[in-house]
């Protein structure tokens, strides 16, 4: 599957992200993997390139949880894997922190600007709904 290296694949993304102006770092590299992380709207997101599979798109973002407790954390994380397409929502127990990451398939890598767009966008709407303060339910009497 893999047809370049995981550093050109990188350095594609790389070019593709400052030809836009995100200013995208290389937050570690091997011959193998490398992570780019850029920012969006003050949100940091890391690109994991994958050179075994180069076809294969992983964005993701992370937060702390906070105060939330842990048992809500997981029970809103699986409420949105049921909901949203495309984005997984997972909670690091131990780290206490939120996970939301895009996968994807690509035919011709790398992904397309609209694509790390459109991940971007995903994933920083299942981080404004995991965070949407819990909805009451209203009850009428009868």
């Amino acid at each position: 599957m893999a047809t370049k290296s995981a550093k050109n694949l990188a350095a594609r993304y790389l070019d593709l992200l400052a030809d836009e102006g995100y200013r995208p770092g290389l937050d570690g590299a091997d011959d193998r993997h490398a992570v780019i992380s850029f920012k969006s709207e003050g949100e940091t997101f890391l690109l994991f390139v994958d050179e075994d599979d180069d076809n294969f798109f992983h964005l993701g973002s992370w937060f702390e949880v906070g105060d939330l407790e842990l048992a809500t954390a997981v029970d809103r994380a699986n409420e949105l894997n049921e909901q949203l397409r495309v984005v997984k929502t997972t909670i690091g127990l131990e780290d206490r922190v939120v996970r939301f990451q895009v996968e994807s398939f690509l035919d011709d890598p790398p992904a397309s600007l609209e694509l790390i767009e459109r991940a971007v966008i995903a994933a920083r709407s299942a981080a404004s709904r995991f965070f949407e303060p819990a909805r009451t339910v209203e009850h009428l009497d009868a």
